[in-house]
């Protein structure tokens, strides 16, 4: 089983993009997979055209159990889902006087076990729940974008991230996905020749700008539901074979 939390502080990179269409990638290849949404936007059940009533939120505060709180949306793929009710829970995260961000590690772990894969989509910024994703989370996979990236933004994540959650930026538990790709513009292919400098081993294939992808989460539907044939599907589908390639190389190596 592994935990793999999209994270990086920036937003507008496609993290919850990234997020949905891997999981539901992972499932369609028969991994049976928990999306959890840690952001208060609740933005991924969206994305997947579904309207939980309850979510992550009731099941860390007790009010849901774990087979109320979670919603089946689709083969395979499971969503615990985000919403405004998680700012009362990272209030009292933030008031727990020590082990706060060991809150979701401790309520997860019980339930962890019926799936291959839980994917975490974090908020932009740093917030304790944020923080409680990187400490459970086996991987971090980082999208970012071609379109504006600054690249030491994203060194200074990579550093934060390890200093949190224990990773090492020199391993194979950390992915840079690039998003927005546009070869017909200089500045991404200038971007992208600074990440490959940078992160070379950690460097994921890019996923190319595409107005079906926005159209699909419209929606309410995976790339891979949406265009199939598509571009978007092709790219997210490499983004897949990546992950699930690594199931017998271990976890912690390339």
């Amino acid at each position: 089983m592994r935990r793999i939390s999209v994270s990086l502080t920036k937003g507008g990179v496609g993290k919850t993009t990234t997020a949905v269409n891997l999981a539901h990638g992972l499932a369609l290849r028969g991994r049976k997979t928990l999306l959890v949404d840690c952001d208060t936007l609740g933005q991924a059940g969206a994305l997947l055209g579904v309207i939980p009533k309850v979510g992550l939120a009731e099941l860390l505060s007790g009010e849901a159990s774990p087979v109320r709180a979670i919603m089946k949306a689709r083969s395979n793929l499971h969503l615990l889902a985000g919403g405004l009710a998680l700012l009362d829970i990272r209030k009292g995260i933030d008031q727990q006087p020590s082990g706060g961000e060991l809150t979701l590690k401790r309520t997860l772990e019980p339930i962890e076990a019926d799936y291959d894969y839980v994917i975490h989509d974090t908020a932009a910024g740093y917030d304790s729940l944020s923080v409680n994703a990187l400490f459970h989370a086996d991987d971090v996979l980082i999208p970012v974008s071609l379109a504006a990236l600054s690249v030491k933004g994203l060194l200074d994540f990579a550093q934060r991230i390890k200093k949190t959650g224990g990773f090492d930026p020199s391993v194979g538990n950390l992915y840079i996905l690039p998003t927005f790709l546009n070869k017909g513009v200089q500045h991404s292919k200038d971007i992208l020749k600074l990440l490959k400098k940078h992160f070379s081993k950690q460097l994921c294939s890019p996923v190319r700008s595409s107005v079906q992808i926005l159209e699909a989460s419209a929606h309410g539907k995976t790339i891979f539901e949406y265009a199939p044939d598509s571009h978007g599907a092709e790219d997210y589908g490499m983004l897949v074979d990546r992950i699930v390639g690594r199931e017998n190389k271990g976890l912690h190596k390339y």
